[in-house]
Formats: structure tokens, C-alpha cells, sequence
């Protein structure tokens, strides 16, 4: 019983230590009574003599939610570097005789290409390029039809794990081989004047075949879209629920394309028509022939590819804006090249990329990545992780100022627009910042001068606030914090 005694007296003495030890900016944060049933992780390394100045709980593994892509670019500079471009391919079978009928198929085969008809890349014009390219090898008519390969990928779609609430709506949308539109569909609606009032899809687009919306949005007293949409992968059936401002006579909500790889033969099937291009078949990927129990083996002739813009650029989206669907498909990507080109799912790619940061010497411990854009809550790392990884890019890596200048600028650009505008953070803190419902965080790095640079991460999950009010918080920590050093 003495013993056990002196061991707690010892635990309650070094924890009463360590309490009066961290600086009074993190005991007066973490001591707040919104935070009473939250967690906490919080460090800060100088890295130009990689010593700790400051941490709290920095070893506890926590939902880090969009704090988690920070991960996932800085893995793709490592394995692919910042050229890497994705390769859709347009390829026939069968023959091409004298008059310009191909007796076969068209293929687009796709290799996880997330910007295809993207609004964030829109110099591209996917689709008329595989028009002229159709063109060009003198195909008049097709004895066949238009076919969609997205079989790099499994049909997994989205990661199991991902809530019922966010895979109908556009920051849920699902990864595929062969994506477009930032698979992403808008949904136009017609609100009433009263409170209550019904409200009407008046179109959508792009158009979509066999798309079906049951709508049960209802017009309401706000200023913000309070609408979501529910649905299943693959399922062409949605029901859109919620409220949106009165009186809008065409307000966007934005829900995800149910099947990506079918849409884009659609679309190429029309743009073929269009133009006088006759087709035998109506448009088919081979997910679906797989499941028509018919072959989906076939020898193809390429004749055109199409190049994304850099990995570099991708990046620089997905930090800058915090974008979900590139973030998932350059995850899955790491998976395939990883596992040497077999076929991947969510769960996979994160095992390969834990794996590829243990090779290089990183303790792993506490790391569990379910997914690439932190939108999973089943995602888990501490503080101190993040800050390795952030050490590793700025120390080891070659990639370091792609993967720096892709992240947000406090008080300047991206998802830090607004953060600390006027402070000591403005100019000089650039990260990655995350939410979802009840986690914020935050992590990147602080430059005070040309000659200084500190990494940093804090994790706050299950605070009693609101959103707005812990952002207030973690924004006057970072201020007290990083202002003395």
C-alpha cells in the first residue's frame, strides 16, 4: 500500500511540475472552460537546432481533420516530385476501315487524373481535345460505343468510414480512376417567399442522365446554404434536405456526380453526336460491364493522351483551399505507385504511406490515416507527428519550397486569409489549417526571419464553443506563443 501511495504522490508531484513548467499561454488555454472535456496536443520546434520550445500533450493522437493533407502532399513531392503529370489515354479496338467506320469501341482509360473539367484548371477543354483527336485517325462512325476505364482504382469509391451526412454532398465527393467536374454537380433551386415554403430544382448541371433528386428543402429566414444531399456511390437516386435563403430564384447547392467514369462517356457520346459522329451503343464504363457479366478484356490501339497540370499546381490547390477531392485522389495515387500498381483502396494507401514514412525513420506510433483529406473521423495523429513530418520537408527533403509555397499565408492567402491579419502571424505563419465538427487545427510553420524557422501544430478535439470562438482562441495562443520566441 506504501508503495502504491508513493507512486501516486510521485505521479500527482511530476504532473504539478509539468503543469507549472508549460508556458502560462497553453495552462491558460487548455484551463478554459470550453476545453474542460476537450483534448489538446500542441508543439513547437526550432528546427535550426531541432529543440522543443513548447508543447502540451504533444504525443496524444487526435482527429487532426484537414491538417491531415499536410501529410499526404508532403508524401506525393517525395514519391512523385513536383513534375509528375496524371495520363488519360484514348484508345480504339477492332479496325478502322476505308470510309471511317471503326468497327469496336472507344476508350477513355483513366489514371486518378482529379482535374479533368476542373473549374480550379480551366484553360482545359477535355473533351474537344478527344473530339479533334477522334477526328485526327479519321473516325466517322462507330460500330460500338464510347467506354469508360476507371479500373485503375477499385470501385471502392469512397472511404467505408466516411459519414452517411458528407458523401451526397461536393466536399464528399468520391475517388475514382476516371473523375471529372471535380465530380461535383450543382443543383439550382427556386425558394418561396414565406418561411416554410417549398422550394423547386429548377435545372442542374451538367446534365446528368437518370439523375433523380427528391427534393425536401424547405425556404427559411438565413443567409447561408443549409442544404445537404444524401446518397450512395453509384446510385443515381438523391434526397436533398435542409433549408436555403427566401425568395433566391436560382441558388447553387452543390452535391457529388454519383458515377464519374459513366458521366464523362455521356458527355463524350455527346459531344460525338454533336458533331455528326454516329454510335451503335450507348455509353458504357467497365464497372458496369463487369457487371452485365460481359468481357471487359480488350487490346487497344492508343492514340492520344491527355496530361494533367503538374503535381506541383495540384498541390498548391489542395493546401491553399483545403480541396477534399484532389486531396483523396493524389492519396489513392500514392497507394497505386507504392504498391507497385496494384489495386488500391482507401485503406491501402494509407498503410503504404504510414509504411513509407517508417522506412524513412519516422516513429509512426499514434499515426492512423484512414484517408487522405482528413474528412474521416477515424483519422488519428499527435502534434509531435505532424511537427516530424514538417522537420523531415524542411531538413531532408528536396521538395522543401514546393511543398513550404503551397501552404496558406496568415493574413494573406488561402484558408489563413483572415487569421491573424495585423499580428506578428501576418506574413510569417504559413499552414495548414483543419475543421470538422468539433476539431480544429492547425499546423505549419512560423518564419520571423529570413535566418529562423519554427514548425508547430495544435490539435483541439470535443471543445463546448463554437467553431468561430475556439478559432478566436487558437489564433490569440499562436499570437502569445510565437510572438516571444
Amino acid at each position: 500500500m506504501k508503495f502504491l501511495i508513493t507512486i501516486f504522490y510521485l505521479f500527482y508531484l511530476a504532473n504539478g511540475i509539468y503543469l507549472q513548467e508549460i508556458n502560462k499561454s497553453i495552462k491558460k488555454f487548455v484551463t478554459n472552460p470550453v476545453l474542460k472535456n476537450a483534448s489538446v496536443s500542441f508543439e513547437i520546434v526550432a528546427i535550426n537546432n531541432d529543440s522543443v520550445v513548447s508543447s502540451y500533450q504533444s504525443n496524444q493522437s487526435l482527429v487532426p481533420a484537414s491538417t491531415m493533407k499536410l501529410i499526404t502532399t508532403a508524401t506525393a513531392l517525395e514519391v512523385f516530385g513536383h513534375k509528375h503529370q496524371f495520363k488519360t489515354s484514348l484508345a480504339y479496338d477492332g479496325i478502322i476501315d476505308s470510309t471511317g467506320l471503326l468497327i469496336g469501341n472507344i476508350y477513355i482509360i483513366g489514371s486518378g487524373d482529379p482535374t479533368l473539367g476542373s473549374k480550379y484548371f480551366p484553360g482545359q477543354d477535355f473533351l474537344n481535345e478527344c473530339l479533334n483527336a477522334i477526328n485526327k485517325i479519321g473516325i466517322k462512325k462507330i460500330d460500338g460505343g464510347i467506354i469508360a476505364d476507371a479500373s485503375c482504382y477499385s470501385d471502392e469509391f469512397v472511404p467505408s468510414n466516411w459519414t452517411w451526412g458528407d458523401i451526397g454532398n461536393y466536399y464528399g465527393a468520391g475517388v475514382t480512376g476516371l473523375s471529372i467536374y471535380d465530380n461535383t454537380v450543382s443543383l439550382f433551386f427556386k425558394s418561396g417567399k414565406n418561411i416554410g415554403d417549398n422550394t423547386i430544382i429548377t435545372s442542374t448541371h451538367p446534365n446528368i442522365p437518370n439523375f433523380e433528386v427528391k427534393n425536401e428543402v424547405i425556404s427559411k429566414n438565413i443567409n447561408s446554404d443549409q442544404a445537404y444531399i444524401f446518397g450512395a456511390p453509384y446510385s443515381p437516386f438523391r434526397i436533398a434536405r435542409g433549408a436555403i435563403p427566401l425568395n433566391v430564384s436560382e441558388f447553387n447547392v452543390k452535391a457529388s456526380i454519383f458515377d464519374p467514369a459513366l458521366l464523362i462517356a455521356h458527355e463524350l457520346n455527346e459531344v460525338l453526336k454533336e458533331n455528326n459522329v454516329q454510335l451503335k451503343n450507348p455509353p458504357k464504363s467497365i464497372r458496369i460491364l463487369k457487371e452485365e457479366n460481359k468481357s471487359v478484356e480488350y487490346d487497344g490501339n492508343t492514340f492520344h493522351q491527355h496530361l494533367s497540370p503538374p503535381l506541383k499546381a495540384i498541390i498548391n490547390n489542395i493546401n491553399l483551399i483545403s480541396n477534399n477531392h484532389f486531396a483523396e485522389h493524389i492519396h489513392r495515387a500514392l497507394g497505386f505507385k507504392l504498391n507497385k500498381n496494384e489495386l488500391v483502396t482507401a485503406y491501402s494507401s494509407s498503410q503504404q504511406i504510414k509504411n513509407y514514412w517508417i522506412n524513412k525513420g519516422l516513429s509512426c506510433n499514434g499515426f492512423y490515416m484512414s484517408d487522405g483529406s482528413g474528412l474521416s473521423r477515424n483519422n488519428a495523429v499527435s502534434a509531435s507527428f505532424l511537427v516530424d513530418i514538417l522537420c523531415y520537408m524542411k531538413i531532408s527533403s528536396p521538395r522543401f519550397s514546393d511543398f513550404f509555397e503551397s501552404l496558406p499565408v496568415a493574413g494573406k492567402t488561402g484558408t489563413l486569409k483572415y487569421l491573424g491579419k495585423g499580428t506578428v502571424l501576418e506574413g510569417k505563419l504559413m499552414a495548414k489549417s483543419g475543421s470538422i465538427q468539433r476539431v480544429r487545427s492547425y499546423a505549419g510553420y512560423y518564419k520571423p526571419n529570413e535566418k529562423t524557422l519554427y514548425a508547430f501544430a495544435i490539435i483541439v478535439n470535443n471543445y463546448s464553443c463554437s467553431g468561430a470562438e475556439l478559432k478566436k482562441l487558437l489564433e490569440k495562443l499562436l499570437i502569445t506563443e510565437l510572438e516571444d520566441l
